[in-house]
């Protein structure tokens, strides 16, 4: 039975505490998971073809299996972009759920890939236990080019969906040259209940993206799901619910020896903080954390006076399924010339993403490298004296007056805690033996308070030569982070006079909304403005009510 040392720590407010609690995790599981449902997920896509270089704006739906109430118990979903032809994972994202338990998020295309049927696959961590094949798939068509002919999958799923919908009325007045649009929402409901939630919608030019074509509707995917999930009861809880990031690892002597309270120190690249932990009797942590995409953490192992020797540091690695994409053998062939001029448009005018906005020149002092640390006591830069006099950087701290102790065998050590960054390498863990005072670029030293130890964070010159000398006892941490939060842009043209907007506006997605709120009398309204071009509309709506029922609703508006 492994024993686990948990730590949470709260970016945000900056703060960390500790809970120690030993437990067996693969008790846990089964008796606390045991009756968690089954979940099952939906992904609804702006439009169901992209050029490549386009934006891929979606919202994963995640429900219980059961009674498809929105799920709320994993935090976190994954997103996959997979080319079968080359059996090639192109993209993984994680995806955050924000307060309200929406997955949305986007992800952006290479503008190198080439025209073809590539796959979209999600699932969250607890879905891994039932197996891939439980997993959501949906084809993804991609052009990329100006006159093309593409074979898309067609009727991917048979017959006529087993599970009942609300029903829904869309309906709007169709403008165009910029002008503003109003589409009202109406639900109803045969058994006269409330049908309120957060639905996802979708508004796109219905000349250049045709009904039907390569949709998969959420009670297309319910009826399939609930058919293929029977019998998936008795298999083995091996991985939990994610509710939160972990970085698990074990703090043990070179020779797997056990020591006496090891410490944990941790140190936040990007948001500038340190903090150290206790560990106890146990050898193992886990620490949670909360990762945005593209952090990571220096950790450091000691005993629990400080030193380092004879400490070794082992981190756990994350794993991931490795998916066989479905091969999509009934297709039809469509004509997506029109789609692929209109994109190029697009392109032309806005990149991929919205209006080009002209480039900003930021000047100014020279900054601390830290932010988070706030102002250095002091600060060396390159062609500093003390630099190039110095020949050893433990010599060069001793001389500015860092902190210094004598550990248990008699021998002076620096109370400090050092972080080194190499434009070329990042961030590198490295005896401060190993760096010459002449490569360094830029050198912030911070005072610590009583009782804590002094800071120095140090950028190594570009192409400097130092040796790196992998220290057992530290690691540098980079997983997979959630993406941040991001916002479809729509362009606003209030004025009454449009001859003044001279930006030229080829938009296929006029407006994207994952969180549409319908309230109790299942109305609601969007608002968007038309494009240059766009003349009929195609509004796609899907998602499931608070209550479980189904709305999936696709109309043309002209």
């Amino acid at each position: 039975m492994k024993k686990y040392l948990f730590l949470a720590a709260l970016m945000t407010a900056c703060s960390i505490h500790a809970v120690c609690q030993s437990m067996s995790l693969q008790d846990k599981s089964h008796d606390h998971y045991v009756m968690v449902p089954h979940e099952c997920i939906y992904l609804h896509t702006d439009k169901p073809y992209y050029m490549a270089g386009d934006t891929i704006w979606f919202r994963a739906h995640l429900m219980n299996a059961e009674n498809h109430q929105p799920a709320c118990r994993s935090k976190f979903a994954y997103v996959e972009l997979y080319d079968q032809k080359a059996d090639t994972l192109m993209q993984r994202i994680m995806v955050k759920s924000d307060e309200d338990g929406v997955f949305a998020n986007a992800l952006v295309l290479p503008d190198n890939m080439s025209s073809g049927t590539y796959t979209l696959a999600a699932y969250t961590q607890w879905m891994r236990n039932f197996g891939a094949e439980h997993f959501f798939y949906m084809p993804l068509v991609v052009v990329n080019g100006q006159a093309q002919h593409l074979r898309v999958p067609s009727h991917l799923i048979s017959g006529e969906p087993s599970i009942p919908r609300a029903e829904a009325s869309i309906s709007a007045e169709a403008k165009r040259h910029k002008s503003r649009m109003d589409i009202k929402v109406k639900l109803y409901s045969s058994e006269s209940h409330s049908l309120s939630g957060l639905y996802s919608l979708s508004v796109t030019d219905a000349d250049v993206v045709a009904p039907e074509i390569g949709r998969w509707s959420i009670r297309q995917y319910l009826s399939h799901a609930d058919s293929a999930l029977s019998g998936s009861d008795n298999v083995p809880i091996v991985y939990p619910l994610q509710t939160e990031q972990m970085i698990t690892g074990c703090v043990t002597g070179t020779l797997k020896k056990h020591l006496n309270n090891p410490h944990l120190l941790v140190l936040s690249h990007q948001e500038g903080w340190r903090r150290e932990f206790e560990l106890g009797d146990s050898s193992r942590f886990a620490l949670a954390v909360d990762i945005p995409d593209g952090y990571s953490f220096t950790l450091e192992g000691t005993r629990h006076n400080g030193s380092t020797s004879l400490v070794k540091l082992s981190i756990d690695s994350l794993s991931y399924p490795r998916l066989q994409p479905p091969c999509y053998e009934q297709q039809v062939e469509i004509d997506l010339t029109g789609f692929a001029a209109q994109s190029v448009a697009q392109h032309a005018a806005y990149g991929n993403d919205g209006i080009e906005l002209p480039e900003v020149v930021a000047t100014g002092h020279k900054r601390p490298l830290s932010k988070r640390l706030g102002m250095p006591s002091f600060m060396l830069t390159a062609g500093d004296v003390k630099l190039n006099v110095v020949k050893d950087l433990e010599v060069l701290l001793r001389t500015m007056g860092v902190k210094h102790y004598v550990d248990a065998f008699g021998v002076p050590q620096l109370n400090v805690r050092i972080l080194v960054i190499s434009k070329d390498k990042g961030y590198v863990p490295i005896s401060i033996s190993d760096i010459p005072p002449a490569e360094i670029q830029q050198l912030d030293f911070y005072r610590g308070l009583k009782g804590e130890p002094d800071r120095v964070v140090m950028l190594i010159k570009e192409g400097a030569r130092f040796r790196i000398n992998k220290k057992n006892n530290m690691a540098i941490v980079r997983q997979l982070g959630y993406r941040p939060p991001v916002e479809f842009y729509s362009p606003q043209y209030p004025a009454a006079d449009k001859s003044q907007y001279t930006q030229p506006d080829h938009r296929i997605t006029l407006y994207w909304n994952p969180k549409v709120r319908i309230d109790e009398k299942g109305e609601t309204t969007v608002t968007f403005y038309a494009s240059d071009v766009s003349k009929r509309y195609l509004v796609t709506l899907e998602g499931v009510s608070d209550d479980g029922t189904v709305v999936s609703k696709q109309v043309v508006i002209e």
